[in-house]
């Protein structure tokens, strides 16, 4: 999958570290697991790749990184088509 950034027309707030995001739909979603709140701060922080996301996780969680990268690419497909996430046309 290509570099992934965070909607910029989304709105993003974070509260008791719980993410709460509205898109340009006008959808709330609401993301409250610490792996997945990762993953969007991720994004949020600039362009990234799937792979530097799945090591970040590696990292950080018990997991491994053959359940990290089937689970990472299922997530950030979701936010892709939730419109939370965009694939970064200028470093694809």
């Amino acid at each position: 999958m290509a570099n992934l950034n965070f909607n910029p027309e989304a709105a993003f707030r974070e509260l008791a570290g719980e993410l709460f995001i509205v898109t340009p739909d006008r959808a709330l979603h609401h993301i409250a697991l610490p792996s997945a709140v990762e993953i969007v701060k991720a994004l949020r922080a600039g362009p990234v790749d799937q792979r530097t996301i799945v090591t970040q996780l590696v990292d950080r969680f018990e997991v491994t990184e053959a359940r990290a990268t089937t689970d990472v690419a299922t997530f950030l497909q979701t936010l892709v088509e939730a419109n939370i996430a965009c694939i970064d046309e200028a470093n694809p």
